[in-house]
């Protein structure tokens, strides 16, 4: 079962079940992180939107290879990983990240670990869209 979905645009609550899998009777607790495109300021311009790009087998084939990693360091039950492409607008969800495991400590500390490989390692790239018509490309940071 997939574990990594890419999806064009914004993502929704519909969007993202519509990739969820079965219910599984030992998951316990359910970890969740959501990402959001933030209106930045970036010398002296707003951004509206961010405009995702990727290679979505290379970046898919690396986000699920580092969900498998985690699945068997901390025992989890599963993890998914639902990331934007293409143009989203200030405001709206462009990342989301759930792990689900038998108990929320696991849970708990799969999910920040997951969140930062998960950015500094998958090969996807964020142009931040500039009310002044420029753009630059998104520095992921761990804030």
């Amino acid at each position: 079962m997939r574990k990594c979905y890419l999806i064009e645009g914004e993502l929704s609550e519909e969007r993202i079940q519509a990739c969820s899998g079965s219910e599984n009777m030992r998951i316990g607790a359910k970890a969740t992180f959501e990402g959001y495109v933030r209106e930045d300021l970036i010398n002296s311009s707003k951004v509206t939107a961010l405009e995702f790009t990727a290679h979505p087998e290379i970046a898919i084939e690396t986000a699920e290879s580092l969900i498998t990693k985690y699945i068997t360091n901390y025992k989890l039950i599963d993890a998914r990983i639902f990331h934007s492409l293409g143009k989203v607008d200030v405001g709206n969800k462009c990342f989301q990240v759930e792990v689900f495991a038998s108990h929320r400590k696991e849970a708990f500390l799969a999910l920040p670990e997951i969140v930062n490989e998960f950015k500094s390692t998958v090969p996807l790239f964020g142009k931040e869209l500039l009310d002044d018509n420029t753009y630059v490309w998104k520095e992921n940071k761990y804030e």
